[in-house]
């Protein structure tokens, strides 16, 4: 089995793998937050050009992946400091929950 990067050993991209645990009944609420998230990132120049790729588990309606590319470390870093992004994270993380050893949101460097 070969693995392949997500990106080039000479890129400064972050990729980045989200997984959200939403609690029970939350769905329809959360993707439309889920749906704000990556184009709230990319009118702030923190992700580049690439679209976020957005899955939901078939055996677990309740987890969600978002995939997608940091511009850099700081833009992954700075994005905590911007209130537009700060304000729709809080939103995102109001209708997600821990549950069965998953953290209600966590965030995977590849």
């Amino acid at each position: 089995m070969t693995l392949s990067s997500w990106r080039d050993a000479e890129s400064a991209v972050l990729p980045v793998v989200v997984t959200y645990r939403v609690k029970p009944g939350n769905a329809a609420a959360f993707e439309q937050l889920l749906k704000l998230h990556w184009p709230t990132l990319k009118d702030l120049g923190l992700v580049n050009e690439r679209p976020a790729v957005l899955l939901r588990s078939q055996s677990d309606p309740n987890l969600y992946l978002e995939v997608f590319d940091w511009n850099d470390k700081d833009a992954a870093a700075g994005a905590h400091q911007l209130p537009p992004v700060q304000e729709l994270w809080e939103q995102m993380a109001a209708l997600c929950e821990p549950s069965g050893g998953i953290q209600p949101v966590h965030y995977d460097p590849v």
